[in-house]
């Protein structure tokens, strides 16, 4: 077996063997936000995920979480009434900013959530697939004091996720295209959280 790798200056390799299974009831990844940076309008998140069915046990189950309270919350997930994917935040109870987009069940998506200014983005397989204009609050990750989780303790996610990647800056749609089309090569650049089952023996990171 032989595999061949484009790779850019600030690219690493990072074979993927395994995935989470999260089963709708008490699943949960949870991680101590150990990332101290400041970040303010700029984010993207990264996630490949599969949602066997939309009959989940939550209506809003999250794939990827940083929820202090309902006030203070980032939140992409899904929307099983609506079949959507959702991504929002609400800091300082300055009101929800969201954007969502149709997804199908049954397959596996490559989601990326964008935030860009007052523009927050999803894009579904490397192509963009909803933009909004937001006009409520700015957003500030450390203003929102809670660690992260993949899946959540009251808004389960039933399926399976292959690997969740913050970075504190927009990622290009064509470094998004990229991605999506190489997906054992990782753009290190700014990205401050890598979480990936091939690398957590049950406690930590390894």
């Amino acid at each position: 077996l032989k595999a061949t790798f484009e790779i850019a200056p600030n690219d690493t390799v990072a074979p993927h063997l395994d995935d989470w299974y999260l089963n709708g009831v008490d699943g949960c990844i949870e991680v101590a936000d150990a990332y101290t940076g400041v970040i303010t309008n700029a984010l993207t998140i990264e996630a490949v995920v599969y949602v066997p069915d939309w009959n989940q046990e939550a209506n809003y189950p999250a794939i990827f979480e940083k929820h202090q309270n309902f006030n203070n919350r980032l939140w992409f997930n899904l929307i099983t009434g609506s079949k959507l994917i959702h991504l929002g935040y609400n800091v300082n109870n300055a009101g929800w900013d969201f954007v969502s987009a149709g997804i199908q069940a049954g397959e596996w998506v490559y989601a990326v959530g964008v935030i860009n200014g007052d523009v927050m983005s999803i894009y579904l397989d490397g192509t963009l697939a909803a933009s909004k204009t937001h006009s409520y609050s700015a957003f500030n990750w450390s203003a929102i004091t809670h660690p992260i989780r993949i899946s959540s303790p009251d808004r389960p996610l039933r399926g399976l996720i292959r690997w969740v990647r913050v970075y504190s800056r927009t990622l290009s749609s064509n470094e998004i295209s990229s991605s999506y089309n190489n997906q054992h090569v990782v753009n290190a650049s700014d990205l401050v959280l890598f979480l990936d089952p091939t690398f957590y023996d049950g406690t930590h990171y390894i």
